[in-house]
């Protein structure tokens, strides 16, 4: 199993109630590994940029992949109604990627 797969078996482990969690076997544990294992495989995408900057406070995350759209008609409903595009996050982000870009442009910010 891969890093990230290993991950999300973990986290879905720690979601359980305690009480379930703690009456799992070792078999039993196992067994929820292998079949997560062989339900979600690592995606696999032609565009796949994925770096961590750091920046005061924290770190960021920028991620960007592309590839051909397989979700289902359903799902990307779903997801553009919990995901909107239009947000304050996203705004900024464009703002400072329009104005690095004129930058890089040469002058994009020359005062006359």
């Amino acid at each position: 199993m891969t890093i990230m797969g290993e991950a999300r078996v973990e986290q879905m482990l720690r979601r359980l109630p305690p009480n379930v969690r703690d009456t799992l076997s070792e078999d039993q544990t196992e067994a929820i590994r292998t079949a997560m294992s062989e339900r979600w495989p690592e995606p696999r995408h032609p565009l796949d940029l994925r770096i961590s900057l750091p920046w005061p406070g924290g770190g960021i995350f920028l991620s960007l992949v592309g590839g051909r759209e397989r979700r289902s008609p359903a799902r990307r409903r779903h997801e553009r109604a919990s995901r909107p595009f239009v947000t304050f996050g996203n705004a900024v982000f464009f703002l400072m990627l329009a104005i690095l870009m004129a930058l890089l442009m040469g002058g994009g910010l020359a005062i006359a």
